[in-house]
C-alpha cells in the first residue's frame, strides 16, 4: 500500500512539474531566427507604407514595380487576421493595431513576391505578399506575417509551399499551445460585447467631432433614413428639428452583405442600424460597419438593423453659397459649451444640393478600373467645389447605355445633389449617379 501511495505521489509530482514547465517554457521568437536575403529570385522591393486596411492588407507607397500606378495593395502571404473593417471579429482590432504599430516605427520595410512574380490574390485587386521591416538601422529584418502568427493574432491561410512554410507552421503551434489571443479563452479589451447602445446620429456624430471618441469600437444603434448606396456603402441621415439641420454617417457593408441586411440599405428606408463605430484610416473619417440583420428578429431587438418604414424621400439641403461649404463655421452645444465646428465637416454624410456650380476642371485616373471623375467648380459667389462621381452612365438617342466621360463636363454649368465626403483634406460632394447632375448652360 506504501509502495502504491509512494507511485501515486511521484507520479503527481512529475505531472506538476510538466505542467510547471510547460508554462514557464520560454517562447521561441521564431522571426528573429528567419533571415532577410535580398539575393534570392523573389522580387524584393522597399517602400512606405500610404493606406492601412487592417491586420492582413495594407497598401504601400512602391516605385520600381509594374504591378500598380505607384500603389501595391498588398494581402499578406500565409495569414488571415480576424476582421476589424466590414465585419467585426474578437481580436481584430489589436491585429489591425500591431501591423500599424509595427511598420508606423520602422525605419525601413520591404515587399516580398512568393516567387519569380507578383502573384494577385483571389480579389484581382490586391497582392500576395511578405512584409519585412526593420525597427533601427543596427537591428536585423522581421517578417510581419510570421509575427502575427506568433502572436497569436492570425489563423494560418494557405501555408503550404511557400518559402517560408516551416516557420509558420513552428509559430501557429507555439500560439496555439501558449494559448495566445486568438487561440485563448481571454476576452478581447478592444471588443464590444453587450448589448447595443443606443444613439442618436446627432450624439454620434458629435462624439466623433471628439479628439478622442468614447464610442470607438462599440457597439451602437442609431435611427436615419438609407440616401445612397453603391459599392459595399451607403449613407444615414437624420433630421434634427430643434437644431433644423441633418446629421449623416457613412455605413459601410462590404460585398458579402447577407440578403437580409441588403432589404434594410435600400434607399428610402427609414431603419435603425446596429453595427460598430470604426475609423476609417485611408480617409481619415467615421463610419458604421459590422452589420447584422435577421429577417426573424423581433423588430424591438436593438442588436439587429431592421427596417422601421419604407419610400421615405430624401432630402437635400440647398447650400447657396460656396463660401460657406468651404471655409465657414457652425458652432453647436456641446456639454454646454459653445464649440465651433467646420461646416462641412457636421455636414460630412448628408445629402446638399448645390446650384450653378461652373465646371474649370475634371480628371479621371487612367489607370483605374472604372471611371470616376473628380470634378473641379467654381461656385457663383467665387468659391473653389470639389465633385467626385462614381461610375456614370446615361441613356443616349439610340436607347442604349452609354458611359460619361470627363469630357462631357467641360465648360458645362451644373446643379448638383450628393453626400458630403471627404477626400485627403478637401471637402467635396459624392454623386451616385447621372440623375443627380442637371447641366444648367453648356457654356
Amino acid at each position: 500500500m506504501k509502495k502504491l501511495s509512494l507511485l501515486l505521489a511521484l507520479v503527481f509530482t512529475l505531472v506538476c512539474a510538466c505542467a510547471i514547465f510547460g508554462a514557464c517554457q520560454k517562447l521561441v521568437d521564431y522571426a528573429a531566427d528567419l533571415k532577410f536575403e535580398l539575393g534570392t529570385s523573389t522580387i524584393k522591393e522597399e517602400v512606405t507604407v500610404k493606406t492601412h486596411i487592417d491586420g492582413d492588407t495594407v497598401h504601400f507607397n512602391v516605385s520600381h514595380s509594374t504591378v500598380s500606378n505607384g500603389v501595391l495593395k498588398a494581402r499578406f502571404l500565409g495569414v488571415n487576421t480576424p476582421e476589424s473593417t466590414g465585419k467585426i471579429e474578437e481580436w481584430g482590432k489589436s491585429a489591425s493595431n500591431f501591423t500599424k504599430e509595427k511598420l508606423k516605427n520602422a525605419v525601413s520595410i520591404y515587399i516580398e513576391s512568393d516567387g519569380p512574380t507578383w502573384e494577385p490574390d483571389s480579389t484581382g485587386s490586391r497582392y500576395l505578399a511578405w512584409i519585412w521591416y526593420k525597427t533601427d538601422a543596427n537591428s536585423d529584418y522581421r517578417l510581419l506575417n510570421l509575427e502575427l502568427l506568433q502572436e497569436g493574432l492570425a489563423w494560418p491561410s494557405n501555408m503550404g509551399g511557400h518559402v517560408y512554410s516551416e516557420y509558420l507552421e513552428k509559430a501557429n503551434k507555439q500560439a496555439q499551445a501558449h494559448k495566445l489571443h486568438i487561440y485563448s479563452e481571454d476576452k478581447d479589451p478592444d471588443f464590444h460585447y453587450g448589448d447595443a447602445l443606443v444613439l442618436t446620429l446627432e450624439a454620434l456624430r458629435l462624439d466623433t467631432l471628439s479628439e478622442t471618441s468614447i464610442y470607438a469600437g462599440s457597439k451602437v444603434a442609431v435611427e436615419g433614413i438609407i440616401t445612397y448606396n453603391t459599392n459595399g456603402m451607403c449613407y444615414l441621415q437624420a433630421y434634427n428639428a430643434e437644431q433644423d439641420r441633418y446629421y449623416g454617417m457613412a455605413i459601410y457593408y462590404g460585398f458579402g452583405a447577407t440578403s437580409d441586411l441588403l432589404k434594410v440599405l435600400r434607399i428610402g428606408n427609414q431603419v435603425r442600424l446596429v453595427g460598430s463605430l470604426q475609423l476609417y484610416e485611408a480617409g481619415g473619417t467615421w463610419q458604421l460597419s459590422g452589420l447584422q440583420a435577421d429577417s426573424y428578429a423581433d423588430p424591438d431587438d436593438t442588436n439587429y438593423s431592421v427596417i422601421l418604414s419604407k419610400d421615405n424621400p430624401v432630402v437635400y439641403t440647398l447650400i447657396e453659397n460656396g463660401a460657406d461649404f468651404v471655409a465657414d463655421v457652425t458652432y453647436i452645444n456641446e456639454d454646454d459649451e459653445e464649440v465651433s465646428v467646420p461646416f462641412a465637416e457636421l455636414a460630412m454624410g448628408t445629402c446638399v444640393k448645390m446650384e450653378n456650380l461652373k465646371v474649370v476642371d475634371t480628371y479621371a485616373n487612367p489607370n483605374a478600373d472604372t471611371t470616376e471623375i473628380t470634378i473641379t467648380c467654381q461656385a457663383p459667389d467665387g468659391s473653389t467645389i470639389s465633385l467626385r462621381t462614381e461610375e456614370l452612365y446615361r441613356i443616349n438617342d439610340k436607347g442604349m447605355f452609354e458611359a460619361i466621360t470627363p469630357e462631357f463636363f467641360d465648360g458645362k454649368t451644373i446643379t448638383v445633389e450628393g453626400n458630403v465626403d471627404k477626400f485627403g483634406d478637401t471637402y467635396q460632394i459624392k454623386i451616385e449617379t447621372f440623375e443627380k447632375i442637371t447641366v444648367v448652360s453648356e457654356g
